[in-house]
């Protein structure tokens, strides 16, 4: 997975309108997934239905080609127990900690984390299959590469 991962991001790197998260340890990467960032909401999901047209998807309902708003998963503001500062302890911990006395007023609903709700708009994700063969990985970058060509026209 990591090597087609980073073949398909090293292929596809420098086109208009796509940038990547820093991934501070490539090597330490295991590559399930390639984290695309496009200008706007808009754009992502305009690419991924493209990406989709092109056969660049697994079987209905797979989470294989993504916008990041459909994955919906980890993101804070989709855990209940987060959001609504619920805990599965007794006394409530870690909310009724007194260390976290600081924290009784923060409101953890979508908008209180503006970097990550941008990164949520715009960023779409590709699933690297562990049985991608080199076939794959160069339609993947072909499909890549004419939806970003005809999506910024």
């Amino acid at each position: 997975m990591r090597s087609a991962k980073w073949a398909i991001r090293a292929a596809v790197e420098g086109i208009e309108g796509i940038t990547f998260r820093e991934v501070p340890d490539p090597a330490g990467d295991t590559g399930p997934t390639l984290l695309m960032l496009l200008p706007d909401a808009e754009k992502a999901t305009s690419f991924i239905a493209a990406l989709r047209a092109e056969g660049i998807a697994g079987p209905p309902g797979s989470l294989s080609c993504i916008t990041m708003r459909e994955w919906g998963l980890h993101w804070y503001f989709n855990i209940p127990s987060l959001v609504n500062k619920r805990s599965n302890a007794r006394d409530g911990f870690p909310w009724t900690h007194p260390s976290n006395a600081f924290a009784a007023d923060y409101d953890y609903g979508h908008g209180a984390l503006p970097v990550c709700d941008d990164v949520h708009a715009r960023g779409t994700l590709l699933t690297i299959s562990s049985n991608l063969s080199e076939e794959d990985i160069r339609d993947i970058v072909l499909a890549i590469r004419k939806v970003a060509a005809n999506l910024w026209r």
